[in-house]
């Protein structure tokens, strides 16, 4: 949170574990809301705040997006066939279908 106050830009990036990404730039702030605190509140936060959603030590960070890029490419051997069938002839390799959208 202390990086966050410093600098309120951040990325977000998702992906499947396999080959499918999401990145999102966004402009973050920290909120005290308890009331939110209570409604993103789960069994597996307890372990980490045992004081429960009261907690004064628990803040949620709120992310407004301003774009994000996606990509989904082939599997994890697919793409390094294609990586290196692209350095064997000087070619770009085609590592999937990306686009970026501004929300």
């Amino acid at each position: 949170d202390e990086e966050i106050v410093a600098n309120r830009n951040i990325l977000l990036a998702y992906g499947d574990g396999k080959a499918k990404f999401v990145s999102t730039r966004a402009t973050a702030m920290i909120s005290n809301d308890r009331a939110l605190v209570r409604r993103l509140w789960n069994p597996g936060a307890q372990a980490f705040w045992p004081q429960g959603p009261e907690d004064p030590m628990i803040v949620t960070i709120v992310a407004t997006p301003s774009d994000a890029q996606y990509w989904d490419g082939p599997g994890a051997v697919l793409r390094a066939v294609r990586f290196a069938a692209a350095l064997a002839t000087g070619r770009s390799a085609d590592m999937g279908e990306e686009a970026k959208v501004k929300l």
